[in-house]
């Protein structure tokens, strides 16, 4: 379990800091929204996603797992920590963590996946370090990184198809409305047609 929740939150890194790599303008986008300075943005947006692409290649590749995955931890505070002053600042901001391969999120359903994230990042540190190198031997089992990554994919997926859900609830809301005061117009278009 702990060595397939290893490789989850390593493909998740990979996938992050590749995304962001590809396409940085969106975190640097998030950035600024925070108060960033906007030369530092793009370094920063750089800096992060080549410490997540190289915490990832290190929890694949089972070199120092408990040491990445503390450090991944404390990345995911950063990020959940990130989107709190989003939040506190009355922004609801997508971070577009995953860059090239992410949409733009509602910023609840992006702090949410922060949050997950960070929740998935310390539970994956608290097991490596109890369990130490000796309980990570095992990382690179075909299976453990099979799930890993099966595991990173539903991970996205779920915060993606939330989105979506949202959008189309929103949708249907405004359709709804839209029926509604049609009726009403028709209905009140009848009443003075009666009495006209």
């Amino acid at each position: 379990m702990l060595h397939a929740l290893t490789a989850a939150v390593a493909f998740l890194l990979l996938a992050s800091g590749s995304g962001k790599l590809l396409k940085p303008a969106a975190t640097e986008a998030f950035l600024r929204a925070i108060n960033t300075p906007r030369r530092a943005a793009r370094p920063l947006t750089i800096l992060v996603s080549l410490l997540e692409v190289a915490h990832g290649v290190l929890m694949v590749l089972d070199v120092a797992v408990p040491v990445a995955s503390i450090a991944t931890a404390a990345l995911g505070a950063v990020f959940l920590g990130a989107h709190l002053m989003a939040r506190a600042s009355g922004g609801d901001i997508s971070c577009q963590c995953f860059g090239a391969v992410d949409t733009k999120l509602p910023g609840s359903i992006s702090l949410a996946r922060s949050a997950s994230f960070f929740a998935l990042c310390t539970v994956a540190a608290v097991s490596a370090a109890l369990g130490g190198a000796a309980e990570s031997r095992d990382q690179g089992h075909p299976p453990a990184v099979v799930f890993g990554l099966l595991g990173a994919v539903t991970f996205m997926m779920i915060f993606q198809l939330l989105g979506e859900s949202r959008k189309l609830v929103e949708h249907d809301t405004r359709v709804h409305e839209g029926i509604v005061a049609a009726a009403a117009e028709l209905m009140a278009r009848e009443a003075a047609a009666g009495h006209g």
